[in-house]
């Protein structure tokens, strides 16, 4: 059943109720523009009549670009997903209202793909980790991991102001820690080859 809506001088609106729901078209135009479907789920629609945001009622999940969002936020496209614009320094905040315990996972960034066989997987994640949750000298550790033989590995930690290279514990400003044989530096340079200089800032 259709209703349509008219007024002299101005746009003309239709409101349909069928079988997958109750829409609202669009101004002088029998496409539709948005509406709820009989599961309770909210739509909104492109000019082209693709569905462009999906509320959906059971999950309480929002999709743009995609029928079925698996997540609170779920954005399926080619480019340009994410665009985050501002005049005051804009932020990407992450924040876990959870009671923290040393040694929890607070927030992850995962760059994920698939294999040759079309597997999902992380590829490569950035995380952070509660080092000493005590109040008022909070440490924390920043790490980077990637897939080594398959495995998902930390290869980089930053914990205390402490940079670590195979190791998620630094004892030094710099510590390399090679898990099996020496750990190596290699220095290059299209010159001939590579400087390590050694200063005392105090002299």
């Amino acid at each position: 059943k259709t209703i349509q809506f008219d007024r002299t001088g101005q746009e003309t609106y239709r409101l349909t109720h069928g079988t997958s729901g109750l829409f609202f078209t669009k101004p002088n135009s029998v496409g539709v523009a948005y509406g709820v479907t009989q599961d309770g789920d909210f739509d909104t629609f492109d000019a082209s009549g693709d569905r462009i945001i999906r509320s959906d009622a059971s999950t309480g999940n929002v999709g743009i670009g995609l029928l079925s969002p698996q997540f609170k936020v779920h954005i399926s496209g080619s480019t340009d997903l994410l665009w985050l614009q501002g005049s005051g320094a804009p932020q990407l905040r992450m924040t876990d209202n959870s009671a923290t315990s040393d040694g929890d996972t607070f927030a992850l960034i995962d760059f994920a793909g698939m294999d040759h066989a079309g597997s999902a997987l992380v590829l490569n994640r950035i995380s952070n980790v509660i080092v000493d949750n005590t109040q008022g000298t909070t440490d924390s550790r920043l790490t980077l991991q990637n897939r080594v033989n398959g495995t998902l590995t930390e290869v980089l930690s930053v914990a205390s102001g402490k940079v670590g290279i195979g190791t998620t514990s630094p004892s030094k400003l710099l510590h390399l820690d090679s898990s099996a044989g020496y750990a190596e530096i290699r220095l290059s340079g299209t010159s001939g080859g590579g400087t390590l200089e050694f200063y005392n800032d105090s002299t």
